[in-house]
Protein backbone atom coordinates (compact mmCIF):
# COMPACT_ATOMS: atom_id res chain seq x y z
CA UNK A 1 0.00 0.00 0.00
CA UNK A 2 1.18 3.59 -0.63
CA UNK A 3 -0.76 6.92 0.58
CA UNK A 4 -0.72 9.50 -2.60
CA UNK A 5 -2.61 12.08 -1.41
CA UNK A 6 -5.33 12.91 1.68
CA UNK A 7 -8.02 15.65 2.14
CA UNK A 8 -9.77 16.75 5.36
CA UNK A 9 -11.28 19.14 7.15
CA UNK A 10 -12.43 20.57 9.82
CA UNK A 11 -10.81 18.26 12.24
CA UNK A 12 -9.38 19.02 15.51
CA UNK A 13 -6.71 22.20 14.76
CA UNK A 14 -7.98 22.42 11.72
CA UNK A 15 -11.01 24.57 10.26
CA UNK A 16 -9.88 24.63 6.09
CA UNK A 17 -9.23 22.22 3.82
CA UNK A 18 -6.13 20.69 4.28
CA UNK A 19 -4.48 19.19 0.95
CA UNK A 20 -1.29 16.43 1.61
CA UNK A 21 0.20 15.69 -1.38
CA UNK A 22 3.13 12.69 -1.32
CA UNK A 23 3.63 12.08 -4.91
CA UNK A 24 6.63 13.71 -6.80
CA UNK A 25 7.07 14.18 -10.71
CA UNK A 26 9.44 12.26 -12.59
CA UNK A 27 12.03 15.06 -12.78
CA UNK A 28 12.51 14.95 -8.93
CA UNK A 29 12.07 10.85 -8.45
CA UNK A 30 15.18 9.11 -7.04
CA UNK A 31 15.67 6.72 -4.82
CA UNK A 32 14.07 8.22 -2.08
CA UNK A 33 10.51 7.60 -4.03
CA UNK A 34 8.81 4.40 -5.32
CA UNK A 35 6.83 3.97 -8.36
CA UNK A 36 3.32 2.26 -8.20
CA UNK A 37 0.10 2.60 -9.75
CA UNK A 38 1.41 4.95 -12.58
CA UNK A 39 2.83 7.63 -10.03
CA UNK A 40 5.82 8.36 -8.03
CA UNK A 41 5.37 8.31 -4.23
CA UNK A 42 8.00 9.39 -1.73
CA UNK A 43 9.14 7.01 0.71
CA UNK A 44 9.65 9.38 3.58
CA UNK A 45 7.60 12.76 4.75
CA UNK A 46 8.02 14.83 7.77
CA UNK A 47 5.78 17.31 9.06
CA UNK A 48 7.43 20.16 11.27
CA UNK A 49 6.13 22.85 13.20
CA UNK A 50 5.68 24.51 16.62
CA UNK A 51 4.36 22.59 19.68
CA UNK A 52 0.98 22.70 19.64
CA UNK A 53 0.57 23.77 15.90
CA UNK A 54 -1.12 21.12 14.88
CA UNK A 55 1.47 18.44 13.83
CA UNK A 56 0.16 15.41 15.28
CA UNK A 57 -3.44 16.20 14.33
CA UNK A 58 -2.20 15.87 10.63
CA UNK A 59 -1.49 12.53 11.13
CA UNK A 60 -4.13 11.65 13.52
CA UNK A 61 -6.16 13.01 10.05
CA UNK A 62 -4.90 9.85 8.91
CA UNK A 63 -4.99 7.54 11.34
CA UNK A 64 -8.70 8.29 11.31
CA UNK A 65 -8.95 7.48 7.96
CA UNK A 66 -7.74 3.91 8.49
CA UNK A 67 -9.83 3.23 11.46
CA UNK A 68 -13.05 4.84 9.77
CA UNK A 69 -12.64 2.09 6.40
CA UNK A 70 -11.41 -0.54 8.50
CA UNK A 71 -12.29 -1.04 11.92
CA UNK A 72 -14.98 1.30 12.86
CA UNK A 73 -17.52 -1.61 12.68
CA UNK A 74 -15.92 -3.22 15.77
CA UNK A 75 -14.52 -0.26 16.99
CA UNK A 76 -18.07 1.62 18.38
CA UNK A 77 -21.15 -0.06 19.64
CA UNK A 78 -24.65 0.91 17.40
CA UNK A 79 -25.40 3.75 19.20
CA UNK A 80 -22.09 5.28 20.24
CA UNK A 81 -20.77 8.32 18.70
CA UNK A 82 -17.64 8.27 16.79
CA UNK A 83 -14.26 9.56 18.74
CA UNK A 84 -13.68 12.65 16.81
CA UNK A 85 -13.69 16.38 17.00
CA UNK A 86 -14.22 18.90 14.52
CA UNK A 87 -12.71 22.71 15.22
CA UNK A 88 -14.40 23.59 18.24
CA UNK A 89 -15.35 27.17 16.44
CA UNK A 90 -17.40 24.97 13.87
CA UNK A 91 -18.57 22.14 16.06
CA UNK A 92 -22.05 22.15 13.80
CA UNK A 93 -20.22 22.11 10.44
CA UNK A 94 -19.64 18.77 8.56
CA UNK A 95 -16.22 17.48 8.55
CA UNK A 96 -15.14 15.82 5.54
CA UNK A 97 -12.26 13.35 4.60
CA UNK A 98 -10.56 11.74 1.25
CA UNK A 99 -7.90 9.49 0.76
CA UNK A 100 -6.52 8.45 -2.76
CA UNK A 101 -4.03 5.34 -2.37
CA UNK A 102 -2.61 2.14 -4.10
CA UNK A 103 -2.23 -1.63 -3.50
CA UNK A 104 -0.76 -3.70 -5.51
CA UNK A 105 -0.64 -1.58 -8.40
CA UNK A 106 -4.51 -0.26 -9.03
CA UNK A 107 -5.41 3.04 -7.16
CA UNK A 108 -8.59 3.43 -5.20
CA UNK A 109 -10.30 6.57 -3.45
CA UNK A 110 -12.19 6.70 -0.26
CA UNK A 111 -14.37 9.72 0.68
CA UNK A 112 -16.57 10.05 3.20
CA UNK A 113 -18.27 13.17 5.58
CA UNK A 114 -19.72 13.40 8.95
CA UNK A 115 -21.80 15.63 11.22
CA UNK A 116 -22.01 15.53 14.50
CA UNK A 117 -20.25 11.90 14.80
CA UNK A 118 -22.37 10.14 12.17
CA UNK A 119 -21.71 9.09 9.17
CA UNK A 120 -23.35 11.98 6.34
CA UNK A 121 -21.72 10.11 3.22
CA UNK A 122 -19.37 8.15 1.97
CA UNK A 123 -17.98 6.66 -1.39
CA UNK A 124 -15.35 4.22 -2.06
CA UNK A 125 -14.06 4.22 -5.93
CA UNK A 126 -11.24 2.23 -8.28
CA UNK A 127 -9.54 3.99 -10.88
CA UNK A 128 -10.41 2.36 -14.34
CA UNK A 129 -7.02 1.58 -16.10
CA UNK A 130 -8.84 1.78 -19.36
CA UNK A 131 -10.57 5.15 -19.23
CA UNK A 132 -8.43 6.90 -16.37
CA UNK A 133 -11.40 7.41 -15.00
CA UNK A 134 -13.06 6.92 -11.13
CA UNK A 135 -15.57 4.24 -11.22
CA UNK A 136 -17.94 4.04 -7.64
CA UNK A 137 -17.62 0.44 -6.11
CA UNK A 138 -20.46 1.72 -3.68
CA UNK A 139 -22.03 4.87 -2.00
CA UNK A 140 -23.85 5.45 1.07
CA UNK A 141 -25.56 8.95 1.71
CA UNK A 142 -27.75 9.90 4.49
CA UNK A 143 -31.86 10.75 4.11
CA UNK A 144 -34.71 11.48 6.06
CA UNK A 145 -35.73 7.42 5.81
CA UNK A 146 -31.95 6.24 6.25
CA UNK A 147 -29.29 5.15 4.00
CA UNK A 148 -29.30 5.60 0.37
CA UNK A 149 -26.59 2.66 -0.94
CA UNK A 150 -25.74 2.34 -3.90
CA UNK A 151 -23.48 -0.46 -5.82
CA UNK A 152 -23.01 0.34 -9.25
CA UNK A 153 -20.16 -2.81 -10.19
CA UNK A 154 -22.24 -5.67 -10.79
CA UNK A 155 -20.41 -8.13 -8.45
CA UNK A 156 -18.62 -5.77 -6.34
CA UNK A 157 -19.78 -6.03 -3.40
CA UNK A 158 -21.47 -8.69 -1.11
CA UNK A 159 -25.31 -9.50 -0.17
CA UNK A 160 -24.83 -8.76 3.21
CA UNK A 161 -24.02 -4.99 2.28
CA UNK A 162 -27.55 -4.77 1.29
CA UNK A 163 -29.60 -3.47 4.33
CA UNK A 164 -26.74 -2.30 6.35
CA UNK A 165 -27.78 1.22 8.16
CA UNK A 166 -25.43 1.97 10.68
CA UNK A 167 -24.15 5.88 11.34
CA UNK A 168 -21.75 5.92 13.13
CA UNK A 169 -18.83 2.89 11.11
CA UNK A 170 -18.54 2.67 7.31
CA UNK A 171 -19.65 -0.19 5.19
CA UNK A 172 -16.25 -1.01 4.44
CA UNK A 173 -15.47 -2.26 7.66
CA UNK A 174 -18.68 -3.91 8.27
CA UNK A 175 -18.25 -6.02 5.33
CA UNK A 176 -14.75 -6.55 5.82
CA UNK A 177 -14.98 -7.50 9.73
CA UNK A 178 -17.60 -9.65 9.39
CA UNK A 179 -17.20 -11.43 6.10
CA UNK A 180 -15.20 -14.17 5.57
CA UNK A 181 -11.68 -12.85 4.04
CA UNK A 182 -10.91 -15.72 1.75
CA UNK A 183 -14.69 -15.30 0.02
CA UNK A 184 -13.93 -11.87 0.21
CA UNK A 185 -10.60 -12.32 -1.96
CA UNK A 186 -12.29 -14.75 -4.04
CA UNK A 187 -15.60 -13.44 -5.24
CA UNK A 188 -15.01 -9.81 -4.53
CA UNK A 189 -11.49 -9.20 -5.11
CA UNK A 190 -11.14 -5.54 -5.92
CA UNK A 191 -13.09 -4.37 -3.14
CA UNK A 192 -10.90 -7.07 -0.84
CA UNK A 193 -7.77 -5.45 -2.64
CA UNK A 194 -9.63 -1.93 -1.43
CA UNK A 195 -9.92 -2.53 2.42
CA UNK A 196 -7.11 -5.03 2.76
CA UNK A 197 -5.11 -2.19 1.71
CA UNK A 198 -5.16 -0.80 5.42
CA UNK A 199 -3.97 -3.80 7.23
CA UNK A 200 -0.06 -2.78 6.19
CA UNK A 201 -0.67 0.76 8.01
CA UNK A 202 1.44 1.11 11.28
CA UNK A 203 1.00 3.92 13.81
CA UNK A 204 1.75 5.09 17.08
CA UNK A 205 -1.20 7.87 17.06
CA UNK A 206 -4.37 7.01 18.58
CA UNK A 207 -7.39 9.72 19.73
CA UNK A 208 -5.90 11.28 22.43
CA UNK A 209 -2.25 11.57 20.04
CA UNK A 210 0.72 9.63 20.80
CA UNK A 211 0.28 6.25 22.15
CA UNK A 212 3.49 6.02 24.66
CA UNK A 213 2.66 2.19 25.71
CA UNK A 214 6.21 1.22 25.65
CA UNK A 215 6.00 -2.25 27.76
CA UNK A 216 3.00 -3.22 25.40
CA UNK A 217 4.93 -2.61 22.83
CA UNK A 218 7.53 -4.53 23.57
CA UNK A 219 5.59 -7.58 24.52
CA UNK A 220 3.75 -7.05 21.06
CA UNK A 221 7.19 -7.00 19.26
CA UNK A 222 8.76 -10.16 21.21
CA UNK A 223 5.54 -12.39 20.04
CA UNK A 224 5.57 -11.20 16.79
CA UNK A 225 9.47 -12.22 16.52
CA UNK A 226 8.11 -15.91 17.09
CA UNK A 227 9.14 -17.91 14.45
CA UNK A 228 11.26 -15.45 12.58
CA UNK A 229 14.58 -15.08 15.21
CA UNK A 230 16.92 -16.25 12.74
CA UNK A 231 15.72 -13.10 9.95
CA UNK A 232 13.59 -10.73 11.52
CA UNK A 233 15.60 -10.34 15.15
CA UNK A 234 18.42 -10.64 13.66
CA UNK A 235 18.54 -7.83 11.25
CA UNK A 236 17.00 -5.53 14.25
CA UNK A 237 20.24 -7.23 15.60
CA UNK A 238 22.14 -5.64 13.01
CA UNK A 239 20.43 -2.55 13.14
CA UNK A 240 20.72 -2.00 17.28
CA UNK A 241 24.24 -3.09 16.93
CA UNK A 242 25.13 -0.22 14.37
CA UNK A 243 23.36 2.15 16.50
CA UNK A 244 26.00 0.92 18.99
CA UNK A 245 24.16 0.17 22.18
CA UNK A 246 26.51 -1.79 24.31
CA UNK A 247 24.54 -5.16 23.14
CA UNK A 248 25.93 -7.69 21.64
CA UNK A 249 22.94 -9.90 20.66
CA UNK A 250 19.22 -10.26 20.98
CA UNK A 251 17.10 -13.49 22.20
CA UNK A 252 14.02 -14.68 22.75
CA UNK A 253 13.19 -16.33 26.48
CA UNK A 254 9.94 -17.03 27.87
CA UNK A 255 8.81 -15.13 30.67
CA UNK A 256 6.14 -15.20 33.53
CA UNK A 257 3.71 -12.50 33.23
CA UNK A 258 0.68 -11.77 35.52
CA UNK A 259 -2.17 -10.82 34.43
CA UNK A 260 -5.30 -10.28 36.49
CA UNK A 261 -5.22 -13.19 38.55
CA UNK A 262 -3.33 -15.50 36.47
CA UNK A 263 0.21 -16.13 35.43
CA UNK A 264 0.64 -16.60 31.63
CA UNK A 265 4.10 -16.98 29.68
CA UNK A 266 5.06 -15.17 26.93
CA UNK A 267 7.73 -14.26 24.72
CA UNK A 268 9.91 -11.12 25.66
CA UNK A 269 13.42 -10.16 23.99
CA UNK A 270 16.91 -10.45 26.17
CA UNK A 271 19.89 -8.14 25.63
CA UNK A 272 23.38 -9.99 25.50
CA UNK A 273 26.28 -7.47 26.49
CA UNK A 274 29.35 -8.27 26.25
CA UNK A 275 32.80 -6.24 27.89
CA UNK A 276 36.45 -6.15 26.28
CA UNK A 277 37.63 -9.34 28.16
CA UNK A 278 34.24 -11.55 26.73
CA UNK A 279 32.51 -11.46 30.30
CA UNK A 280 28.60 -11.21 29.27
CA UNK A 281 25.49 -10.68 31.08
CA UNK A 282 21.99 -11.09 29.85
CA UNK A 283 19.21 -9.11 30.86
CA UNK A 284 15.21 -8.54 29.57
CA UNK A 285 14.53 -5.57 27.57
CA UNK A 286 12.56 -4.02 30.22
CA UNK A 287 16.03 -3.76 32.36
CA UNK A 288 17.24 -1.54 29.69
CA UNK A 289 17.36 2.14 28.98
CA UNK A 290 14.18 3.85 28.43
CA UNK A 291 15.97 5.30 25.50
CA UNK A 292 16.72 1.56 24.59
CA UNK A 293 13.70 0.47 24.84
CA UNK A 294 12.28 3.22 22.92
CA UNK A 295 14.79 2.07 19.63
CA UNK A 296 13.41 -1.00 19.33
CA UNK A 297 9.71 0.00 20.10
CA UNK A 298 10.42 2.45 17.09
CA UNK A 299 11.90 -0.01 14.82
CA UNK A 300 9.03 -2.56 15.72
CA UNK A 301 6.95 -0.29 13.85
CA UNK A 302 9.36 0.66 10.97
CA UNK A 303 11.01 -2.21 10.28
CA UNK A 304 8.20 -4.63 9.15
CA UNK A 305 6.81 -2.52 6.65
CA UNK A 306 10.37 -2.57 4.28
CA UNK A 307 9.62 -6.64 3.86
CA UNK A 308 5.78 -6.75 3.76
CA UNK A 309 5.38 -3.39 2.24
CA UNK A 310 2.58 -0.78 3.50
CA UNK A 311 2.87 2.97 5.71
CA UNK A 312 4.22 3.47 8.97
CA UNK A 313 2.57 6.65 10.52
CA UNK A 314 5.09 7.69 13.48
CA UNK A 315 3.94 10.84 15.39
CA UNK A 316 7.40 12.55 17.08
CA UNK A 317 9.53 9.71 15.73
CA UNK A 318 12.39 11.89 16.71
CA UNK A 319 11.53 11.95 20.43
CA UNK A 320 12.25 8.27 20.49
CA UNK A 321 15.62 8.62 19.02
CA UNK A 322 18.93 10.66 19.06
CA UNK A 323 18.73 13.23 16.64
CA UNK A 324 21.84 11.84 15.31
CA UNK A 325 19.63 8.66 14.49
CA UNK A 326 17.27 10.54 11.99
CA UNK A 327 19.70 10.29 8.92
CA UNK A 328 20.11 7.07 9.79
CA UNK A 329 16.73 6.40 9.77
CA UNK A 330 16.16 8.37 6.36
CA UNK A 331 19.33 6.17 5.11
CA UNK A 332 17.24 2.91 6.08
CA UNK A 333 14.25 4.03 3.81
CA UNK A 334 15.94 5.25 1.03
CA UNK A 335 18.35 2.07 0.75
CA UNK A 336 16.64 -0.72 -1.90
CA UNK A 337 18.73 -3.66 -0.62
CA UNK A 338 16.78 -2.46 3.09
CA UNK A 339 13.19 -1.27 2.43
CA UNK A 340 13.25 -4.07 -0.60
CA UNK A 341 9.45 -3.42 -1.08
CA UNK A 342 9.45 0.30 -0.81
CA UNK A 343 7.78 0.32 2.41
CA UNK A 344 6.24 4.47 2.94
CA UNK A 345 7.08 6.33 6.35
CA UNK A 346 4.86 9.50 7.51
CA UNK A 347 6.31 11.22 10.67
CA UNK A 348 6.19 13.79 12.90
CA UNK A 349 9.40 15.77 14.67
CA UNK A 350 11.44 18.46 15.41
CA UNK A 351 14.94 17.21 14.61
CA UNK A 352 17.02 19.66 12.12
CA UNK A 353 18.94 17.54 10.94
CA UNK A 354 15.94 15.14 9.38
CA UNK A 355 15.42 18.95 6.83
CA UNK A 356 18.81 18.47 5.60
CA UNK A 357 17.98 14.61 4.40
CA UNK A 358 14.71 15.97 2.95
CA UNK A 359 14.00 17.18 -0.53
CA UNK A 360 11.49 19.77 -0.60
CA UNK A 361 8.32 17.68 -1.58
CA UNK A 362 8.94 15.69 1.19
CA UNK A 363 8.75 18.50 3.71
CA UNK A 364 5.79 19.64 5.65
CA UNK A 365 5.45 22.92 7.62
CA UNK A 366 2.45 23.30 10.09
CA UNK A 367 1.44 26.71 12.09
CA UNK A 368 -1.33 27.97 13.77
CA UNK A 369 -2.58 31.28 13.48
CA UNK A 370 -5.66 32.98 14.28
CA UNK A 371 -6.47 29.51 16.77
CA UNK A 372 -6.03 27.71 12.98
CA UNK A 373 -3.79 25.12 11.72
CA UNK A 374 -2.68 25.85 8.68
CA UNK A 375 -0.25 23.39 6.77
CA UNK A 376 1.91 23.62 3.41
CA UNK A 377 4.75 21.82 1.54
CA UNK A 378 7.87 23.16 1.44
CA UNK A 379 7.92 23.04 -2.61
CA UNK A 380 4.60 24.96 -3.00
CA UNK A 381 6.08 28.37 -1.02
CA UNK A 382 6.59 30.92 -3.23
CA UNK A 383 9.88 32.58 -3.76
CA UNK A 384 12.01 29.64 -3.09
CA UNK A 385 14.75 29.00 -5.03
CA UNK A 386 16.13 25.03 -6.18
CA UNK A 387 19.57 26.02 -5.09
CA UNK A 388 17.80 27.31 -1.43
CA UNK A 389 18.75 25.70 1.66
CA UNK A 390 15.91 24.47 3.91
CA UNK A 391 17.63 23.98 6.71
CA UNK A 392 19.23 27.58 6.94
CA UNK A 393 15.90 29.25 5.74
CA UNK A 394 13.78 27.37 8.30
CA UNK A 395 16.11 28.08 11.05
CA UNK A 396 16.05 31.52 10.17
CA UNK A 397 12.21 31.73 10.56
CA UNK A 398 11.75 32.15 6.80
CA UNK A 399 9.61 29.58 6.04
CA UNK A 400 7.41 29.63 9.32
CA UNK A 401 6.99 26.23 11.59
CA UNK A 402 8.94 28.01 14.04
CA UNK A 403 7.74 28.72 17.87
CA UNK A 404 7.61 32.88 18.90
CA UNK A 405 9.60 32.59 21.75
CA UNK A 406 10.18 35.92 23.79
CA UNK A 407 10.45 35.80 27.85
CA UNK A 408 11.16 39.33 28.43
CA UNK A 409 7.32 39.60 29.15
CA UNK A 410 6.94 36.84 31.67
CA UNK A 411 7.74 37.86 35.04
CA UNK A 412 7.10 35.08 37.34
CA UNK A 413 8.20 37.45 40.66
CA UNK A 414 5.16 39.76 39.45
CA UNK A 415 2.93 36.74 39.36
CA UNK A 416 3.57 35.81 42.97
CA UNK A 417 3.33 39.28 44.15
CA UNK A 418 -0.21 39.84 42.59
CA UNK A 419 -1.16 36.48 44.13
CA UNK A 420 0.07 37.59 47.41
CA UNK A 421 2.70 34.53 47.00
CA UNK A 422 6.21 35.17 49.12
CA UNK A 423 8.89 33.44 47.33
CA UNK A 424 12.21 31.39 49.66
CA UNK A 425 14.48 34.70 49.08
CA UNK A 426 11.57 36.86 50.84
CA UNK A 427 11.40 34.30 53.68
Amino acid sequence: MFIHKVEFSNFFSFSDAVHLDFTTSKSKAGLSTQFDAERYINKISGFFGANGSGKTNSLKAIAFIDYFIHYSFLGVEKDEELATQSHALHENEPSSFRIEYSNENQLFSYEFVLLHGKLDSEKLKFLNADTGKYKVLYSRTKQDSGYKTSFPQKGGMPKLSDNFDRDNCSLASFVYQLGNEEALKENHPLFHKAISAFDKIKTNVIAVGKNDDLHGALFSLSESLVGFEHTILKFIESVVKNIDLGIERLELRKVQVYEGNKVNEKDLIFAVHEDSDGGQYSIPVFNESTGTQKILCALWRLLPVMWNGGVVLYDELDSDLHPYMMPFIIDIFINPEINLVGGQLIFSGHTLEAIKELQKSQIFFVEKNDLRSELFRCDEITGLRTDDSIYKKYIQGALGGVPRLDASNISLACLMEKGGIQNASQS
